[in-house]
């Protein structure tokens, strides 16, 4: 049980800097169509 507690603390971060990355595309997304949307692109 150590191992997959070692190998899961080795692999948080990564993961968090995935979901933060998500989260960044998932907005810019949402604000980049929302704008061209309003202009009617």
């Amino acid at each position: 049980m150590r191992i997959v507690r070692k190998v899961s603390q080795y692999f948080y971060p990564q993961k968090q800097t995935q979901v933060m990355n998500e989260g960044w595309a998932t907005f810019w997304h949402y604000t980049i169509l929302n704008h061209l949307y309003d202009e009617a692109w």
